[in-house]
């Protein structure tokens, strides 16, 4: 055993010594998801660029998970197997007005309302006027109220 591992071992309990390693693990894990993340952001900022100079329309879904996308649409969720991989917390990577048409299928529920206004401010400022946005939640109910009687969920 090397000396430090001894001493750590002669020190704490099993545990202790679990938890510990779990904790670890944890900071490691977030310290690759953050420079994987920053790397297939770049990635994504390269393809936004040629899918602009493309000259073709722009259909995004947001929130696709790992699906690559259909013909004539573009992908876009923080999974590596879509066409895009982006945080949409850091906004939606496209300039204003570049957008036709947007699609989003059982992704708001997994913001809070603060942050789903911040993604449809974003979401408008993509859109081309007169572009689509398209939303499908399972419960809109909840959100329309939480609206109308100007609460947070």
């Amino acid at each position: 055993m090397m000396n430090w591992l001894k001493w750590i071992t002669e020190r704490f309990s099993p545990g202790s010594l679990r938890i510990l390693g779990q904790e670890l693990i944890k900071a490691k894990h977030a310290a690759y998801s953050r420079r994987f993340m920053a790397a297939r952001m770049a990635e994504s900022r390269e393809a936004v660029k040629r899918l602009q100079g493309a000259g073709k329309p722009i259909c995004l879904e947001l929130g696709a998970g790992e699906r690559r996308s259909k013909p004539g649409w573009v992908t876009l969720d923080v999974y590596p197997g879509c066409d895009l991989c982006w945080d949409l917390g850091a906004g939606i990577p496209f300039p204003d007005g570049s957008v036709q048409k947007l699609y989003a299928s059982h992704l708001l529920e997994h913001f809070t309302f603060p942050e789903i206004q911040k993604l449809l401010k974003e979401c408008v400022r993509v859109l081309v006027p007169g572009g689509t946005l398209s939303v499908s939640v399972p419960n809109a109910r909840v959100y329309a109220e939480a609206y109308v009687k100007g609460k947070e969920l």
